[in-house]
């Protein structure tokens, strides 16, 4: 018989002798009911953290490298064994957690063992194979972080910001499949509306329950890390999503709904339906967020901030490149004047420069110096 022909058939021969029960509590396992399986379906001791949920583990020592590489034992579990097994690992994990059943060893042991699968999958990159991987991993918390598995959506690289269990930092130890990490879905860094996101999702949390000292230490750095990624804007543009600060009582409010005081010796008769802004977040910080202020409200009439009319434009063309003398510029503006059906007209020349700036009221520069 020629060998690889008696390789092949040895393969699928029930001879290997498989653990029937798992030797770590919390570690998938696939049950079998045969004491003995073929070699397809069968993996040695060294390789159970990769592949226990789906296939048997050999029950005694194999160290021979010929014998499993003929018995297809060196070959890389194919993707659907291996997301599996991320997926169930999460999944036990997450169930000894909410039964207070974690053993350190079994976390220390995942820190050993997770890279080996992470070092596995990425090695599935820009293959066909790919594709089901990220499809079978899309929604399951399957990073682990040293202590527990999270969703790639709460991940980055780098981030000004984090707090379980919202936002986390990729450990350095991890950096190695960085690659991996971003085609499954964990960023580079967080983004406007990944923040907006989070401080809904506290939002929905806490009920309308104040915030704690640490949840409103985290959202104030939420909202300064929102702040710096559009560091030009003067106002806050809150996109598709809301903006949620913390008002005096530390309960989230939408920023529509709040103030900022830049005006404490005035009254609050002005300020029906509003709430000042939490005074761990600076005046400016709230501005730059789009926050309008008590001296915007109490100062500021809505007649104040209509567009001023204007003469269209075209007509003053027309006006001035029929008299184009700038001898007779004044009689031009009463022509102006006149077509703008004004009973006086008032001219003052100050040939000075100016900036477009009002001491009053910062949103009154546009208004009148434009």
């Amino acid at each position: 018989m020629p060998e690889e022909e008696f390789w092949s058939e040895l393969k699928l021969i029930s001879w290997c002798p498989v653990i029937s029960d798992s030797p770590v509590r919390g570690l998938p396992w696939l049950r079998s009911s045969n004491q003995v399986a073929s070699p397809t379906i069968v993996r040695p001791r060294s390789q159970m953290w990769m592949v226990s949920s789906s296939m048997l583990i050999l029950d005694g020592e194999c160290d021979k490298t010929h014998l499993q590489t003929k018995l297809g034992w060196m070959d890389c579990p194919n993707v659907s064994v291996l997301s599996k097994q991320l997926i169930e690992l999460s999944k036990s994990y997450k169930q000894l957690k909410t039964d207070s059943l974690l053993d350190p060893d079994f976390d220390a042991q995942l820190q050993k063992e997770i890279p080996c699968l992470y070092s596995k999958l990425q090695e599935y990159i820009n293959t066909d194979d790919f594709i089901e991987l990220k499809a079978g991993l899309d929604g399951v918390s399957w990073v682990w972080i040293g202590d527990d598995f999270v969703s790639p959506n709460a991940l980055a690289f780098d981030s000004p910001v984090k707090f379980t269990p919202y936002l986390y930092v990729v450990p350095s130890e991890l950096s190695e499949y960085k690659d991996l990490m971003i085609k499954l879905g964990v960023k580079l860094s967080f983004g406007i509306s990944d923040y907006l996101h989070v401080l809904q999702k506290l939002q929905n949390d806490v009920h309308g329950v104040p915030l704690s000292i640490d949840q409103l230490n985290f959202v104030c750095c939420v909202l300064e890390a929102i702040q710096e990624c559009c560091p030009e804007k003067p106002h806050f543009d809150p996109l598709d999503s809301p903006l949620l600060i913390p008002d005096t009582f530390g309960v989230l409010m939408y920023a529509g709904d709040l103030v900022y005081n830049d005006a404490p010796w005035l009254g609050n008769s002005s300020l029906v339906g509003r709430h000042f802004v939490h005074p761990s977040i600076s005046n400016d910080l709230a501005e730059r967020l789009g926050v309008q202020s008590v001296r915007c409200l109490s100062l500021v009439s809505d007649d104040m901030t209509k567009d001023l009319p204007c003469m269209d434009y075209n007509k003053i063309n027309e006006l001035l490149a029929l008299y184009g003398n700038s001898e007779f510029l004044l009689f031009d503006l009463l022509e102006l004047a006149d077509c703008c059906k004004a009973k006086k007209l008032h001219l003052i020349y100050d040939k000075r420069e100016h900036p477009r700036q009002s001491l009053l009221q910062h949103n009154l520069g546009e208004i009148f110096f434009s």
